[in-house]
């Protein structure tokens, strides 16, 4: 006898049907979250079966742009607004691609002319299309419709020296676009120049407590629960921001990492008429003030809590041609300085 069972997947519940076909039992996903939904799907794969023909068998859609109508329309009632519209614009340019014919194989050519229509985006943005492709084509596959998929893999950030960062000049006109903008009650603008100047991470610095705090000695003192990598780290600070922390509470930044600090980061960098970068890249751009700065690597590496010097090597120490001039910057000012 057919029956309806409720299964709890990744991307939310969903109701399976068993069935007896051909002296045994097949269990199918019915793509519907509501249980009246699902017997009717339960419904028609009886009928089918009662009139001799194969419910299993993979269903035909009116090419690629039938298998992406499915694809959404499954997984729409699981997914916000904003996953929905990300999914619908990578499915477009994947059939914008590979046409409207749909293979019994994905290969790593089709998959080859695909990320060669990304190119010019930053890599983050590159593997946000193939993640998207990849969980269509998974999807593709559990459903028969299509036999195999070579394996998607995400392309990797760009080579040492490549990080993305903000110049001096560009971290002025985002701290005065900052001036006057709250978050809870604190100023935007502080949480952003801690970030620029100290390179801690996000959630390092949301964490941040007032006994963690030395304003005398200008150092942030991170116990091991904080940090990612589970050790203890000792973060120099400039004893004049330190100084602007607003007193009160528990925490300087009583704030979590969420959706509205990032509208609100989207919001200052496009006042200030710079680029937009994550707010992650903060902590990039301290690690290369740091480094133009005439910190020595150890030192860089210590204070952004790397695993080992080389880690810090990787991603900072081969600079390239426009840095280049600018690592003089510190050495010239100290002479200038020291002669007068």
């Amino acid at each position: 006898m057919s029956s309806l069972y409720l299964r709890r997947l990744k991307h939310g519940a969903v109701y399976y049907g068993q069935v007896k076909f051909r002296g045994k039992w097949r269990a199918f996903n019915t793509g519907k979250a509501g249980k009246r939904e699902a017997r009717a799907v339960l419904a028609g794969v009886e009928s089918e079966i009662a009139a001799g023909r194969d419910p299993f068998h993979p269903r035909k859609y009116a090419g690629l742009t039938g298998l992406i109508e499915a694809f959404l329309s499954a997984r729409k009632p699981f997914w916000a607004r904003k996953t929905y519209v990300a999914y619908k614009e990578t499915l477009a340019r994947l059939r914008a691609v590979w046409g409207d014919s749909v293979a019994s194989e994905v290969t790593a050519e089709d998959v080859t002319a695909f990320r060669e229509s990304l190119a010019g985006m930053r890599p983050a943005s590159i593997n946000h299309y193939l993640r998207h492709a990849a969980a269509f084509l998974r999807w593709c596959v559990a459903e028969g419709h299509i036999r195999s998929v070579v394996k998607i893999e995400a392309v990797k950030a760009a080579g040492p020296g490549q990080r993305d960062y903000y110049t001096a000049d560009e971290c002025r006109l985002i701290l005065q676009a900052a001036e006057g903008v709250m978050v809870k009650g604190v100023s935007l603008r502080l949480f952003l120049a801690l970030l620029m100047t100290s390179g801690l991470r996000i959630g390092e610095a949301t964490a941040l407590r007032w006994d963690w705090i030395d304003p005398q000695r200008g150092q942030i003192r991170l116990p091991p629960e904080v940090t990612k990598a589970g050790r203890k780290r000792v973060i120099p600070v400039a004893t004049e921001l330190l100084a602007e922390f607003p007193a009160g509470g528990d925490r300087p930044f009583p704030f979590a990492v969420s959706g509205y600090l990032g509208k609100t980061w989207r919001a200052v960098v496009k006042r200030a008429g710079v680029r937009y970068l994550k707010l992650h890249n903060l902590r990039d751009t301290a690690a290369v003030g740091m480094i133009l700065s005439g910190v020595p690597l150890p030192v860089v590496s210590r204070i952004l809590g790397h695993a080992s010097v080389t880690t810090t090597m990787q991603h900072y120490a081969d600079l390239t041609g426009e840095e280049a001039p600018n690592a003089t910057a510190f050495a010239t000012a100290l002479l200038r300085d020291s002669c007068k």
